[in-house]
Formats: C-alpha cells, structure tokens, sequence
C-alpha cells in the first residue's frame, strides 16, 4: 500500500511539473524609461511558454518611435528599439495577437502589457573644471587653498623621498590627473593636477614641494643660476656613459662619464626644478647637448669652422641653444659639428630641425655641388659677355650703316639741291633768252648739260658701289 501511495505521489509530481513548464507567459522590458533628444532604447519582450506574433504600438509615435510594428516570438526573446523624437511622454503597449498558443499548442489569452517612457531635452554639458580640495598629505600648503587659486607650496624635510598629493573634483562630470604618491629630491620639485570639464576645458594647479637642502651647492651657467643634483635617483642616466662620482665643495656629487667623449656628467637643477645633465670639468660647467638618430649618438660641439654658402646661427637642441650652420633663415636643416659618443670621431653632420633626426654631413655631395654650380656660373657668365658683345657689335654696325645713309641721303639732297638751281637758273636764261630773241628775232644756240651735274651723280653712283663690295667682304 506504501509502495502504492509512493508511485501515486510520483505521478502527480510528474504531471504537476509538466503543468508548470507548459504554462503560457511573457513580460516586457526597457532599457531605461527616461530619455533624452535624440537618443535610443531597446524594448524587450520575452516569452516563456509562448508562440504567436505580438503587435507593439506607441501612444505618441511623434514623441517615441518604434522599429517594428509586430514581430514573432517562439518561447525566446525579441529585441525593438525606441527612438526619442521630441519632449514628452509616451506609452509603450504590446499585445499577443489570437492565434498565440502556449507549448501544447493550446489557445492562450495573455492580455496586453504597457510601459512609459519620457523624453526631455538633453543635458547642458558642464563647464565646471575646479579642484575642491587639494594638500599635500601629512604637510600644510601654502597659500591656504581656494579655487581660483593656481600655484601653492610646500616645505618637506631633507629626510623625505616620497609626498603624496590629494585632490577632489568640484563637478562629478568632470576628470582629474595628477594625483597619487611621487618621488621628491632635494631642491624644488614640481607638479601640476590637471582638472578637464566635461566640455575638455583644462585648469592646471601647480603643486611646489620644497625638499629642504641644508648645504645646497649653487652655481652659475650663462648667467642662470642653478643648484648641484645630490641624488642620482633624480637624474636619468644617458646610454654610452657610466655611472661615477665627482666631488663639489667637498660633497660626493653622482655624475656619469664616457671614455670616448671624455666627458664628466652632472646634473643641475634651475629655479623651475627642471633637471639637466652639464659638462663638469675642474669647476666649469658646459652646457650639454645630444642626439639620438638610430645608430647615432652625438654630443654637439662648438663649430670649427665655416662652411662655403652656409652662415653660422644660434639654434635649440633639447634645452641647450648651440651654434650650427644654415644655408639661410627659417630652413629646416642645418650642419652642426660633434662627437660620436660611440665611437669618439668628431665630424661634421646634417641636423633636421622639424624631426630632430641626424645623419652624416656628406661633403663630397656639397663640393660637387658647388663645383657644378662654378661651373654653371661661370657658363652663364660666357654667355651673358657673349650677348653683350654681340648686342654691342651689331649696335656698332646699325650706327655705321645709318651713318652711312645719312652721307649718301646728304650727298643726294645736295646734288638734287644744285640741280634744282641749276635748272631754276636755265629757266631763267632761257626765257630771257626768249625775250631777246623776240626783240632781236635772233635764234640762240641750245645751253649743254653742265659737267659738274654728271660728275657729282658718278660720286654718288661710285659710293653705293663701294658700300656693296663692304658688305659682301664682311659676309
């Protein structure tokens, strides 16, 4: 009878279990109810049980839009986004259409179900870039902090290594950098919390921490005074130099030497706390400036001598100005001479200013150069005397020929002048001549042709010959 009960007991759990997994439901959801102008959310809807095709509508299509009027859904889930149109507010209603049925394909009635939505206008973008608060932990800032105040400092003992600096952003829109735990060493030490709103405007804050130093060593370079680095931990070692010590008013000062340049490396730090490594020798120091280019490290030296079509400027390499060579202001590239810190050759080479690259001055290139441009020069100035000459020759030539014709014009003028008279002068006689005959009925004898008319028209005659034979001799 018990083992009876048991399997009765089992059934009924059986069919009880069948009943539950075989009921017919589904739910909607959204992914937020608040929108802004402009934006997207997705609408899901989920069945469990459940086949039929579902109908989705809004109650104010010109506030919130819907991707898909119906869709189908077979005991899954079926995403539809919503589009916020304008400001507003909107309900979202899905409704299971009546040939849904649950898993048995049974006729199933599960009603409709809504969800609101509201649109507003977007969020103005906050201009608001404040610090809040700032300290530096475990020490008082000075002045006493205030927003709109930039610049604050901080005194530390000579004993501390680390600080930590705290800040807190006014606005929650906005970000903040700068803050956390840093290494300080002796002197002035820097640091800048950079606040960026929302809309990415920057407020800087300078944070100074002052480690003090009881017996700083403090030197002048080009009339800038800057004090000696004492911890190695603040100076970044350069590559092709080891590290050593030199000793500085009777202190053990870190510094870095290489075998080829024969170079002895210091650190100094200026008033800004910005740290350079300098040439130290015997109590001098030289500003120090390299260029990394591939396989290429050069420390710049001062230029030997000038180049032939170059002029020497002064120009910034890293933080030093040194002296280099351009072809002429504003250009790009410019030669500079220095020693191989690999290698310790000293040679001259070619410096892009815009790219901070290096190669090796090629001066066979330049002298060829300059050779072909001589040579250019030398034949443009050929032919430049060859034309003046020419020009000048066949000036010559117009002057004399024109000179010519002006003689030969005068010469014909003056003969047509005489013959004019001359014939003015026959007219004459003879109507005087005439007149007398009249009178004397006497018949005159005819006048001859004068000698002196013919003689000068052979002149004439004989010169052009003469100018003919000239010109076919020069031909």
């Amino acid at each position: 009878m018990i083992r009876l009960k048991k399997i009765l007991w089992t059934i009924l759990a059986f069919l009880g279990c069948t009943m539950i997994v075989n009921a017919a439901s589904y739910s909607i959801s959204v992914g937020s109810k608040g929108l802004t102008k402009g934006g997207t959310t997705t609408l899901t809807i989920s069945g469990s049980g459940v086949t039929g095709r579902f109908n989705i509508k809004t109650s104010d299509a010109s506030v919130v839009s819907v991707s898909e009027g119906s869709v189908w859904i077979e005991n899954n889930s079926y995403k539809v986004t919503l589009k916020a149109l304008k400001v507003g507010n909107a309900t979202i209603t899905v409704t299971p259409t009546s040939g849904t049925s649950d898993a048995s394909g049974n006729a199933v009635n599960l009603g409709s179900k809504s969800v609101s939505v509201s649109v507003s206008l977007p969020r103005e973008k906050s201009k608001n870039n404040n610090l809040k608060a700032l300290s530096v932990e475990g020490y008082e800032i000075s002045p006493a902090f205030d927003a709109n105040t930039l610049e604050y400092t901080t005194t530390v003992p000579s004993t501390v290594n680390i600080i930590k600096i705290n800040a807190t952003k006014a606005d929650n829109y906005a970000s903040i950098s700068g803050t956390g735990e840093f290494e300080v060493v002796e002197g002035a030490n820097a640091f800048n919390i950079v606040v960026t709103s929302e809309t990415g405007v920057e407020k800087v804050y300078k944070v100074n921490v002052i480690v003090e130093d009881l017996t700083p060593i403090e030197v002048q370079v080009n009339g800038k005074t800057y004090t000696v680095v004492k911890n190695i931990k603040s100076l970044t070692p350069p590559e092709n130099y080891t590290e050593t010590t030199v000793n500085i008013s009777d202190n053990t000062i870190p510094a870095f030497y290489n075998d080829n340049t024969k170079y002895t490396l210091v650190g100094l730090k200026d008033s800004d706390g910005n740290v350079g490594l300098f040439i130290y020798d015997d109590g001098k120091y030289l500003n120090y400036a390299e260029i990394k280019s591939e396989s290429l490290v050069v420390a710049i030296l001062d230029i030997p001598k000038t180049i032939s079509g170059y002029k020497t400027k002064e120009i910034t390499i890293g933080n030093s100005k040194v002296k280099a060579l351009v072809v002429k202001d504003g250009s790009n590239f410019a030669v500079v001479y220095g020693i191989n810190v690999i290698t310790g050759e000293k040679s001259y080479y070619e410096y892009n200013i815009k790219d901070n690259t290096l190669s090796k001055y090629n001066d066979e290139l330049i002298t060829a150069l300059q050779v072909k441009n001589k040579t250019i020069s030398c034949i443009m100035l050929t032919t430049s005397v060859a034309c003046a000459l020419f020009f000048i020759l066949t000036l010559c030539l117009a002057t004399s020929n024109s000179r010519k014709k002006k003689l030969i014009n005068k010469i014909i003028n003056e003969a047509e002048t005489k013959k004019e008279k001359k014939n003015k002068k026959e007219k004459v006689k003879k109507e005087e001549s005439k007149e007398e005959r009249k009178e004397e009925k006497i018949e005159e004898p005819q006048t001859e042709e004068p000698k002196e008319e013919i003689k000068e028209e052979t002149e004439v005659y004989n010169l052009f010959e003469e100018d003919k034979k000239k010109k076919k001799k020069s031909k």
